[in-house]
């Protein structure tokens, strides 16, 4: 298995990402090259955010494919289903709640 996996930033970063994208998640074929900034948000600061605003976890899911082609090496594995080539059901890319007040 030949996977190049390169991680710049931790999923604990709490700084800005500042990045140049030289294409769209919606047409990698279109070089665009403008500046990207994005923050990194954990889980546990999503279900935390949760907890201190009163809400209550009714469901959460986990999936292993994105509905976006994002990375430059994924592969549709389904229609609209998108996983990392080499890594194919082995990472989370989506996840899905409901919570209710």
């Amino acid at each position: 298995m030949d996977v190049q996996l390169k991680v710049d930033y931790s999923c604990f970063n709490k700084e800005a990402m500042i990045d140049v994208a030289e294409t769209t998640y919606a047409d990698h074929s279109v070089q665009i090259n403008k500046q990207e900034i994005g923050w990194n948000h954990d889980l546990s600061e999503v279900l935390q955010s949760l907890i201190n605003a009163g809400l209550t976890l009714r469901s959460f899911e986990e999936f292993d494919f994105s509905p976006y082609n994002f990375f430059k090496n994924m592969v549709e594995v389904e229609p609209g289903k998108f996983q990392v080539k080499g890594l194919e059901g082995k990472l989370p890319l989506l996840y899905a709640l409901t919570a209710e007040k």
